[in-house]
């Protein structure tokens, strides 16, 4: 089972790195057009951006047009706020449709309630390690910790600091030349290390946590 989860870590980082070499002639075509231009295309990308987050898509894409649309901090800047509020969207909704049906299946899951326990008492940390992880797939996770028990405030503190990392990587390879450097096989190669190296930390931590949360609730 361990071989496997890595082997789809892997497959799933490919996919990654794959998206974002060549995600970049279409956006910098995309950059081009007036529309985009002015507060009416500010306006146009803010949409954009809450809309492809609202409905799972990757955030990678969007995270390197913002770079090349507006530059390295004012693209940080706008990232890092319209993922704000896309996040809390994502996760209002699932908390306000979902929690209870969580609930209901959690008394029949031991396991999962202590998980979902760890969450409520933990959730700034383990927030912040899932989007630690750039295999962790960012806009379902939105979904996801809105059935869990972590509070509003660590899931929105959690996923500011753990995903500023990557959106400021992205951001950068938008800015400056764009993620076709990322197709580079020497960065490519680096990029592939880091992402492993943080991915295998994370599941680390996270291990440890779980298995904590689990033995509290198995004690008698």
């Amino acid at each position: 089972m361990s071989r496997l989860r890595a082997a789809l870590g892997l497959v799933a980082l490919g996919a990654l790195v794959a998206l974002c070499a060549v995600s970049h002639a279409p956006i910098a075509r995309i950059a081009e057009s007036p529309a985009l231009a002015g507060p009416g295309g500010l306006a146009l990308f803010a949409i954009a951006f809450v809309a492809a987050t609202l409905l799972m898509t990757p955030s990678t894409p969007m995270c390197i047009a913002a770079g090349l649309l507006y530059g390295p901090l004012t693209g940080t800047l706008l990232v890092v706020l319209l993922s704000f509020v896309a996040d809390y969207l994502c996760f209002r909704v699932a908390r306000s449709v979902g929690r209870r049906w969580a609930e209901r299946q959690l008394e029949r899951a031991p396991r999962l309630k202590a998980l979902d326990g760890m969450f409520a008492a933990h959730g700034f940390r383990a927030v912040t390690l899932l989007r630690l992880s750039p295999l962790a797939p960012y806009n379902v996770l939105n979904y996801a910790l809105g059935l869990t028990g972590v509070s509003t405030s660590s899931f929105l503190l959690g996923s500011a600091v753990g995903s500023l990392p990557w959106t400021v990587l992205f951001v950068l390879l938008g800015a400056f030349g764009g993620a076709a450097a990322a197709a580079e096989s020497a960065r490519h190669a680096w990029f592939l290390a880091i992402a492993l190296a943080i991915t295998a930390i994370v599941s680390a931590a996270l291990a440890r946590m779980a298995k904590r949360a689990l033995a509290r609730e198995m004690a008698p």
